[in-house]
């Protein structure tokens, strides 16, 4: 397990550590990828939310050092991923891994957790839901996963789990993800990584607002298991990857005794569960 500590000072202008660290996340990765979010306080206009969601998925999109979405073609050939690779300078470590997978993402599958968003009168809807779910159809690389969730839920953990979804598995089939799910859920996909902090997941911690500027000071870490991740950061020499290693502080843990992705495993299962809360 590697683990990356993002620290931000009050008065700080963006970019922060923390969507450098998704970034440099996303783009040392090459998996199909889901993600689902514990906001802790979200947005709470439809103009806020669609900007922080727009913003967030810039982060989102793959490829070494540039942010172009590549698709490969279910026939693509090894041939054809490293004349590719040699044009657009990905690392060659990835090239077979890609070629197995040829169904690389072009699309994130994401879900959003109520949080701490407001309820409305009859106490059963959050009003902030249709507008998450607005905001993501309107952004061509993201695909909402429908959650069913506690209607009385509020919880104010502030983390984000990024997921492999297995290659043989049509993530889809299952529907909405709801409580009595969770297990059939949790079989189909392998947690990559978790972030963990103090940042509530919105325009104004993430990004600083109007004025891009931190408000308040804020820590957050990141827990991932990819090699790849953690040669970017600590071999980078220069740009947002050199940033991480200056002004935040990375470390390698020793193996955990139940394997890195049960541990993952373990605190998605307690966030759903805390969560979707059992279907009346």
């Amino acid at each position: 397990m590697y683990i990356l500590y993002m620290p931000k000072g009050q008065s700080e202008k963006k970019d922060f550590l923390i969507t450098e660290a998704i970034k440099v996340y996303m783009q040392n990765t090459w998996y199909r990828c889901g993600i689902i979010c514990a906001p802790g306080y979200r947005g709470t206009t439809e103009e806020t939310i669609r900007e922080f969601m727009h913003n967030l998925s810039k982060l989102f999109k793959p490829g070494g050092k540039q942010s172009k979405v590549i698709k490969f073609k279910s026939d693509s050939s090894k041939e054809d991923i490293n004349n590719l690779y040699n044009e657009i300078g990905f690392d060659p470590s990835l090239v077979e891994q890609i070629r197995r997978n040829p169904c690389l993402r072009d699309t994130i599958k994401i879900g959003i957790l109520r949080g701490m968003g407001k309820i409305s009168a009859d106490n059963k809807s959050d009003i902030i839901d249709e507008l998450y779910s607005r905001a993501i159809c309107s952004i061509n690389n993201l695909e909402e996963i429908l959650i069913v969730q506690n209607d009385n839920n509020r919880d104010h953990r502030k983390m984000m789990i990024f997921f492999e979804i297995k290659e043989d598995m049509d993530f889809a089939s299952h529907g909405p993800l709801y409580y009595e799910n969770i297990e059939q859920i949790l079989n189909s996909i392998k947690p990559k990584a978790i972030l963990i902090g103090s940042s509530n997941q919105n325009l104004n911690t993430y990004y600083g607002g109007k004025n891009g500027t931190a408000d308040k000071g804020e820590a957050d870490v990141l827990l991932f298991d990819d090699i790849n991740v953690y040669n970017a950061i600590l071999k980078e020499k220069d740009g947002y990857c050199k940033r991480l290693m200056d002004d935040g502080i990375l470390a390698k843990s020793e193996k955990l005794k139940d394997g890195d992705t049960e541990y993952l495993i373990r605190i998605l299962k307690n966030i759903l569960r805390q969560n979707l809360g059992k279907k009346s």
